[in-house]
């Protein structure tokens, strides 16, 4: 997977239609990011990865390329 077809997979989680998402994005300040916002993402990862992200890693998590990027490090 690269991060084009990543983003699309948020695109579903964000509900972003325009397709407006972009690696550089912090995603933690998009308008719809609230608790359901985080535990679909978590589930998206889960779902299509297999993995599950500790609360601590991703507090530290800012932008949607480096969580594409930790998610590559742990499917490896």
């Amino acid at each position: 997977m690269n991060l084009e077809e990543f983003i699309e997979l948020l695109d579903d989680v964000f509900e972003d239609e325009e397709g407006n998402i972009e690696g550089v994005d912090k995603f933690k300040y998009f308008d719809e990011w609230d608790s359901l916002a985080q535990l679909s993402l978590n589930a998206m990862i889960n779902e299509e990865f297999d993995i599950t992200i500790p609360k601590n890693d991703f507090e530290n998590i800012e932008t949607v390329e480096e969580l594409f990027d930790y998610i590559q490090i742990k499917i490896k």
